[in-house]
């Protein structure tokens, strides 16, 4: 039998259930040993089914960014950084994983990847740091190895910390803010095309999630006007060779 609304609705309100926010990132310190808190239960039981106690393992979700703008992945592209000496603490194993934010389901995505994580063949920085990379389309073959294919739609991000050592026990570790690149789409000789199509209008665009400097170079293109997904033209300029657009 399905839960009523109005049950949903109190959990979720609900001043028993506490999370910790930190960079955009909510953390639960006290699942697992719920007392008699009957309701912070409920929600653990609705939202996760479960949960262990903190001590075997701690979580973190984000639904929005550090800015509170919603994760969605038809308007963004995202990335996690690891400092070397900021690389989750864990005894065990950590992963991070993508769900639909309003069904609270994986998405199929064309490598069938639903999670990633330590135990997963990363590429690291020359200096040890880790680059993650959470969008809906390949951020290019030397770099799939870090991808977490996302929903082009609203998401929810979770990581999960696995015998988590005492930084993270005692609240002085945090998952860093996510970093979110807007997605650009080119139009050419009158036709507007995503990412996917700009190569058979002999356009090239090159984002750097990063620096957030867009690349673009073309051969013969008379036009090349960008715009953002909200429709506003950032950039248009003829007959170009190729541009960098900051």
């Amino acid at each position: 039998r399905a839960i009523p609304s109005d049950v949903k609705t109190s959990l979720a309100a609900s001043s028993l259930i506490t999370q910790t926010y930190v960079n955009g990132w909510g953390y639960l310190y006290n699942t697992g040993s719920y007392g008699s808190n009957y309701l912070l239960r409920a929600y653990v039981a609705y939202y996760g089914l479960g949960a262990n106690l903190m001590e075997d393992a701690l979580y973190a979700s984000a639904s929005s960014t550090q800015d509170l703008i919603s994760i969605n992945g038809s308007i963004y592209n995202y990335s996690l950084h690891f400092d070397a000496d900021e690389l989750p603490p864990v005894n065990a194993f950590w992963s991070l994983c993508a769900y639909n934010n309003n069904t609270g389901l994986f998405v199929e995505n064309e490598i069938g990847r639903y999670s990633i994580g330590s135990r997963d063949s990363l590429l690291y920085n020359a200096d040890g740091s880790l680059d993650l990379y959470m969008q809906t389309d390949s951020p290019g073959a030397g770099l799939e190895s870090n991808w977490l294919p996302i929903p082009d739609e609203a998401g929810r991000f979770v990581m999960r910390f696995y015998w988590p050592k005492d930084e993270m026990l005692n609240r002085e570790w945090h998952v860093p803010a996510l970093c979110k690149t807007l997605k650009i789409f080119a139009r050419s000789f009158g036709d507007e095309v995503g990412n996917d199509d700009i190569e058979k209008e002999a356009i090239n665009v090159y984002p750097n999630p990063v620096s957030n400097i867009l690349y673009v170079g073309g051969n013969s293109a008379n036009l090349v006007s960008i715009f953002d997904t909200s429709g506003k033209l950032v950039f248009e300029q003829e007959n170009i060779n190729s541009i960098t657009v900051n």
